[in-house]
C-alpha cells in the first residue's frame, strides 16, 4: 500500500483522484467502511435487501438491519465534505 502522500492527483473521472478517495476511505466510519468494501466485493451492485441479510449475521462488522441505513447516509455524508464537488454518489439505491 502507498503511503498518502504519494498517491497521485491524475482525475480518475468525476473529480475523483487516488488522493481523494484515501481520505474518503479514511474519514468513514468502521461500519460504512465495511457496506462500501462488500459493495466492491460485490462488483458495485448489491440489493439493499442483501446488504442487510450480508451485516445482520457478519462476523467482523455485525450491524442490526435497522442501522445499515444510517452506514449509507454516512457514505453520502463524508463524500459531500471530502469529494470533488457536483459528483454522483458513490453509493446510489435503485429501487
Amino acid at each position: 500500500m502507498f503511503p498518502p502522500e504519494d498517491l497521485g492527483e491524475d482525475d480518475l473521472g468525476d473529480g475523483w483522484t487516488d488522493r481523494l478517495l484515501f481520505q474518503m476511505i479514511a474519514s468513514l466510519m468502521p461500519g460504512a467502511r465495511a457496506v462500501l468494501g462488500h459493495f466492491v466485493d460485490m462488483g458495485g451492485t448489491a440489493s439493499y435487501d442483501e446488504v442487510q441479510q450480508h451485516f445482520a449475521v457478519h462476523p467482523m462488522a455485525p450491524t442490526p438491519r435497522t442501522k445499515i441505513g444510517g452506514s449509507l447516509t454516512s457514505v453520502k455524508a463524508v463524500q459531500r465534505r471530502v469529494g470533488p464537488a457536483g459528483t454522483d454518489h458513490l453509493l446510489q439505491r435503485d429501487e
